[in-house]
């Protein structure tokens, strides 16, 4: 429930840091894609971020935060139009009952700031349930090590085993009529 940029940055934070880089490496990786996407909302000229973009380019940790070497221009660029997708909006759409699910040990995606921009009375609508999966990362998975949770090379390998969020979507489901509960070999559905 954040805009793509902030998910990013929160999501580059982290794997830098389980991937065991300083906080200063941290703080220029995320100041080289803030001031890239500041370009790309026209309130920096292109000199000044594709400097910066040149010099975060020679540091070894550039490979993990999901940028190119050269700017785009803005109105080509489909990460501008990326930047402009407003969560909220698409929320304020669903009339259905819905269920949103975080896990609480996401890297990928700022679980809290979602929760609380969630939790907004502007925004909260009795038909969305939210719910917060302790320990589960973002494929709600408890037990997949924190340098898997970030590698692509091993995402379509991963698979949901918490045991919470089976049971909470079961009933869910149910509750709803979506779903019904197991009947075991030999009963009669009534």
């Amino acid at each position: 429930m954040t805009t793509p940029d902030v998910q990013m940055n929160y999501a580059v934070a982290n794997i830098l840091r389980i991937k065991g880089h300083p906080q200063m490496d941290i703080d220029l990786a995320i100041a080289t894609r803030t001031i890239v996407d500041d370009f790309h909302r026209g309130k920096v000229d292109r000199a000044a971020a594709q400097a910066m973009l040149d010099t975060a380019a020679t540091k070894p940790w550039f490979e993990h935060i999901y940028m190119g070497r050269t700017l785009m221009d803005p109105e080509q660029s489909r990460w501008t139009k990326e930047m402009r997708h407003d969560p909220f909006a698409v929320i304020k759409t669903v009339k259905q009952s819905a269920l949103l699910i975080y896990g609480s040990a996401d890297p990928w995606v700022p679980v809290q700031l979602s929760v609380e921009r969630l939790r907004d009375p502007s925004i909260a609508a009795s038909h969305i349930d939210l719910v917060v999966i302790r320990g589960a990362d973002h494929a709600m998975a408890t037990t997949v090590p924190q340098a898997d949770q970030i590698d692509p090379a091993v995402f379509a390998r991963q698979a949901p085993d918490s045991v919470e969020y089976f049971g909470l979507l079961a009933a869910w489901l149910t509750k709803r009529g979506l779903a019904s509960p197991f009947i075991g070999a030999g009963s009669r559905r009534k």
